[in-house]
């Protein structure tokens, strides 16, 4: 995404607090595209998004495009939607996001770049750092930094270590709650997009990406704000 924080809806915020409060292991709602990454002809002006997903529909959305949550039906688990792409439009970035009741809202990401019809030089990859050069390039920022301003870390790669106090897993994905050093009230949401062989009370290191602050309401209906990490790895 290219936001610089996530915004939590307040669905989402009833939805994990159900979780937290009730032990649900319904984290996460199934959304994928059959492509995320296209190319489209120098002079093409239309393209079909397709995908697949639990819930009825979808909400399509893209500045570009000039997209405002356009919400499609979904069909025995798969949709579909034309899109019109000006002539004029090189770049457009495309938001698919999916909720089912209960569950937590998915999202993807689909970028659709026009191509050239001039012969270009081969562009180098970007290296993708190996995990040891990741984790050594995570910093630990005290919790009482981080707790203070999470926002202002959006982005920043973090690592932390501490005790697992809840994990809920579904399809692939991770939400855990992780006390800081052991400490119970310095608390990071950790989302992490596989199935792990953690459980309860084990103590973990993370390394990730900040995602800035999480809310959710307590058992005891207080809303309660707290850093967000996706973690990229965990050991």
């Amino acid at each position: 995404m290219n936001k610089k924080y996530v915004k939590v809806s307040l669905v989402f915020i009833i939805v994990l607090a159900t979780i937290f409060a009730s032990g649900c292991t319904d984290p996460s709602t199934s959304l994928s595209l059959d492509e995320t990454k296209v190319t489209i002809g120098e002079n093409q002006t239309e393209y079909t998004i397709k995908g697949s997903t639990e819930a009825d529909t979808v909400n399509i959305s893209s500045k570009e495009l000039k997209l405002e949550n356009i919400i499609v039906n979904v069909s025995n688990g798969k949709f579909k939607y034309d899109v019109a792409i000006p002539r004029d439009i090189d770049k457009a970035e495309v938001k698919v996001v999916a909720k089912v009741e209960d569950k937590v809202e998915r999202s993807r990401a689909l970028t659709l770049t026009r191509g050239s019809s001039e012969k270009e030089e081969p562009k180098e990859e970007p290296k993708v750092p190996s995990e040891s050069e990741y984790k050594s390039s995570c910093e630990k920022i005290s919790y009482g930094q981080l707790e203070k301003n999470p926002r202002s870390f959006t982005g920043k790669k973090l690592t932390y270590t501490g005790e697992v106090l809840e994990i809920m897993e579904e399809n692939n994905f991770a939400i855990i709650r992780l006390a800081v050093d052991g400490n119970s009230r310095n608390v990071i949401f950790v989302t992490f997009d596989e199935n792990t062989p953690i459980v309860r009370g084990d103590t973990i290191t993370i390394w990730g990406e900040s995602l800035g602050e999480y809310t959710y309401t307590s058992q005891a209906n207080y809303k309660i704000t707290i850093p967000w990490v996706k973690a990229r790895y965990i050991q």
